[in-house]
Formats: C-alpha cells, sequence, structure tokens
C-alpha cells in the first residue's frame, strides 16, 4: 500500500494513508481520490456481509466510465 488519499465518506472526508483505514458502513455513499503528487495511491479493500461481489453496488458518480446496470443519475 503507498501514496495519500483523500476518502470521503457521507459528509466526512479523511486523509489517508499506509497504515491507515476507513470503515464504510452499508448503504453510505463514498469516494476516494488520490492526493499524492509523485506516486499512485495503492489500497486494499475488503468487503463483508453476505454478498461478496460487485451486484449491490450503485455508481452515482464514475470518472472512468465501467458499466454498471446499478448507475444512479442525479
Amino acid at each position: 500500500m503507498s501514496g495519500k488519499g483523500k476518502c470521503r465518506v457521507g459528509d466526512d472526508i479523511k486523509i489517508i494513508e499506509k497504515g491507515s483505514f476507513v470503515n464504510i458502513p452499508q448503504n453510505i455513499k463514498h469516494r476516494i481520490e488520490n492526493i499524492s503528487v509523485d506516486e499512485p495511491l495503492i489500497i486494499a479493500e475488503v468487503q463483508t456481509g453476505d454478498i461478496l461481489d460487485e451486484s449491490d453496488i450503485y455508481r452515482y458518480d464514475d470518472d472512468y466510465g465501467r458499466f454498471s446496470e446499478n448507475y444512479i443519475t442525479k
């Protein structure tokens, strides 16, 4: 894991870097972005719960053009 990121969970913002963690409760909007100037942000994501695939992800915004059947328009 490397880099430095800004993680928004609901209305809260936390700066993350190596050794940090963020808990994202179910049904809470969240977004992470790389704020490192000279290195990529590399994180480990761990998913828990009854459904361990991406079928329960709802995208509100997507800067990368990924297709999702669960895309939410504003």
